[in-house]
């Protein structure tokens, strides 16, 4: 099962809104042939398997890290698959979250004779797909939230000059975080300010590109807008020449708030999972940071500190706003692990609560 896992990681990035599978057929006390789901609408980890195993199949083990599927998607259900090719015991680390197939796979199986065995490495399992199992249990997508700041706290300068805070090798762990997501998230102030790119830098497939702005006081030669999918989240009623404007350059206007409050921030997550993107990188700035943080809404943060100083009473934070009135007051962050990248620290960490303990976390 742990190789299983390992073949699942090959997929990241490339399979969702589907979820990271591996396969391994083992029978006579060696493996015969190893799978993995590698790209959305390609093959699934069970179906790769068995192709590479052919007849050799019959009477082997397979141990997959999740429910065969036993419906009908873009590939024929692979229960069904595993049932045909004689297949004698099944190790499924867990059972698909999802409430209309969860457990139906696991039932095709046993009724076909299959001995069915589920819980191994389930934990790990939930983790490596912890956007998945997110999307398909709260009805929101997985929020990571990726910041850089210096020594005494600053994003920014007081001229708004952020380049770079971080050092390069930092820069190519936030262009990983943006090939693992499905999409990227940011205000509308770090495109005025930063005029950013927000791809992958070849590290994989770019994310849709997500802006949060009320006025639409974007430019329409933004490079957002110039390549790959960019939406901007907006009121109800957004400014008619100004959304004009940016539709004529391609981007899609999602009209789904009134207040930009806490209520609505959840509901624009909802929509979003709705639509496919189960896993969002949050990048900022300081005042859509701080709302999503204010609202509950990040599971799974990469803080980078530079190690040097930029000071300044207007120089920016990484969460502006109200904040909390006291130490203590505001979420806590559970640390996972810190590390060197260069001459930076990486805080990796998590929000921990009784949801999160559903995805492995």
């Amino acid at each position: 099962m742990r190789r299983a896992l390992a073949l699942a990681e090959r997929g990241r990035g490339f399979v969702s809104p589907n979820p990271l599978v591996g396969c391994v057929l083992f029978k006579g006390g060696r493996v015969i042939a190893e799978g993995w789901h590698s790209i959305f609408g390609g093959l699934h980890a069970e179906a790769d398997a068995l192709q590479k195993a052919g007849p050799r199949a019959k009477g082997a083990a397979a141990y997959v890290t999740l429910e065969p599927c036993s419906h009908w998607g873009k590939t024929p259900p692979c229960a069904d698959a595993l049932i045909r090719a004689g297949v004698r015991r099944v190790f499924a680390a867990v059972q698909d979250p999802n409430a209309h197939v969860g457990g139906q796979g696991i039932q095709k199986l046993r009724k076909a004779g299959i001995r069915v065995d589920t819980g191994l490495l389930e934990k790990e399992v939930r983790f490596q797909n912890r956007a998945f199992f997110k999307a398909q249990t709260t009805g929101l997508p997985y929020v990571v939230w990726k910041t850089a700041q210096t020594l005494d706290g600053k994003i920014a300068s007081r001229t708004g000059a952020s380049r770079w805070i971080s050092n390069p090798e930092s820069l190519v762990l936030a262009h990983r975080l943006r090939a693992e997501a499905d999409a990227i998230l940011v205000g509308g102030n770090t495109i005025r300010t930063d005029d950013p790119l927000l791809t992958s830098h070849g590290l994989g497939v770019d994310p849709v590109k997500l802006v949060l702005s009320r006025s639409l006081d974007l430019s329409p030669k933004a490079r957002i807008f110039k390549e790959g999918i960019s939406c901007v989240l907006t009121g109800k009623n957004p400014p008619k020449a100004r959304a004009r404007s940016l539709e004529s350059k391609g981007a899609k206007l999602l009209k789904v708030f009134v207040k930009f409050d806490g209520k609505e921030l959840k509901e624009c997550l909802n929509y979003l999972k709705k639509i496919g993107l189960h896993h969002i990188v949050l990048e900022g700035g300081c005042e859509t940071s701080a709302a999503f943080m204010k609202a509950g809404l990040i599971d799974e943060v990469y803080h980078v500190i530079a190690l040097h100083y930029l000071g300044g009473r207007d120089a920016k934070t990484p969460l502006e706003g109200r904040g909390w009135d006291r130490p203590g007051q505001g979420p806590s962050l559970a640390v996972a692990e810190s590390y060197a990248v260069g001459d930076n620290v990486v805080i990796h960490g998590f929000f921990r609560g009784a949801k999160s303990a559903a995805w492995g976390i």
